[in-house]
């Protein structure tokens, strides 16, 4: 209790001291899938983040809050697992000498690491305070140019909120862009490889076991297993690029699955929501795409829409890295 009372008299007496045109406070609600997140910083700070007069903020506010969350704390996601968190939409208001800035996070499972490093960018001597409330358990948080990560619990990895995260991961939820957007590329570059529907399932069946296998192997880095996973994406668009070892499709889409799997962190409900979007992003994609690459006008197109594809989604793959 003693201990609890230092640390609050300390935190207080940090704040006192911290010019708000030096300190922003942050309050984050860590509860599910779910991370809500609420900014608050000076307006003076708010209008020269937006290049606007602090008088003439407020309409600008209304039209503007995802820029000023993007040059704030949208300047890096919340990692968990490994997988970037996927943003929703931000709101922003004026109260007095304050703009706060609210949006929710979707997070899959596992332990939540956030770089908050952008608060260097706002001078050498601003700092972040504020309190985590994840899943039962509070934090006081500071954040300055020495200390630009924070850290707190996410969901487990089982139960249904894990495989609502891992069909949201895959897009085919109406949850706004998919923080896995790679998955959607990946796919379509697994149909311009495989060439037939029936090559197409095979290869989205064999992501699909690689994952639930990958998510039970123990101690696999994050980082080893995106890279592995952009790899494979390459593997894949050279193979609809070169059109030779077609039948073979399934051996690299097995390697993509499993890598992916090893990096989202161990648990089946986020592979089984994972393995669910895949399926129905199959049966989605390849019907058309495989019609539409019979013809020869658009058959002569496939290595540039291949390429095009892998880049992408190897750019949506290692954002997080």
């Amino acid at each position: 209790m003693r201990a609890a009372i230092i640390v609050l008299m300390l935190c207080a007496a940090s704040a006192a001291a911290a010019h708000p045109l030096d300190t922003g406070y942050l309050r984050v609600d860590a509860e599910g899938d779910r991370v809500a997140i609420s900014f608050d910083i000076d307006v003076v700070v708010a209008g020269e983040l937006l290049k606007t007069e602090p008088g003439a903020i407020d309409p600008v506010l209304v039209t503007r809050a995802n820029e000023l969350a993007d040059r704030t704390y949208r300047t890096a996601a919340p990692v968990a697992g490994g997988v970037a968190c996927t943003w929703g939409t931000s709101t922003a208001t004026r109260r007095g000498q304050t703009v706060s800035i609210a949006e929710t996070a979707t997070c899959p499972p596992g332990d939540v690491r956030w770089d908050l490093s952008f608060v260097t960018k706002l001078g050498s001597t601003f700092q972040i305070l504020g309190k985590v409330r994840a899943h039962g358990t509070d934090q006081v948080i500071t954040v300055d140019k020495s200390t630009t990560a924070i850290d707190f619990a996410g969901t487990n990895a089982g139960g249904t909120a894990a495989v609502w995260a891992g069909l949201a991961h895959t897009g085919v939820l109406p949850r706004g862009l998919p923080g896995g957007l790679e998955h959607i590329l990946f796919v379509v570059v697994l149909v311009l490889a495989a060439g037939t529907f029936a090559r197409s399932a095979i290869a989205v069946a064999m992501v699909i076991a690689g994952g639930l296998v990958g998510s039970v192997l123990p101690g696999v880095p994050p980082t080893v297993a995106i890279i592995g996973f952009a790899i494979a994406i390459a593997m894949a668009a050279a193979v609809a690029t070169t059109r030779k070892l077609e039948r073979q499709v399934w051996v690299i889409s097995a390697f993509a699955g499993l890598c992916h799997g090893a990096g989202s962190g161990p648990g089946m409900g986020y592979a089984i929501g994972i393995a669910l979007g895949h399926a129905a992003l199959v049966l989605v994609i390849a019907p058309p795409l495989t019609m539409a690459t019979a013809q020869d006008s658009i058959r002569k197109r496939v290595p540039v829409i291949a390429v095009a594809c892998a880049l992408g989604a190897i750019a949506f793959a290692i954002r997080g890295l």
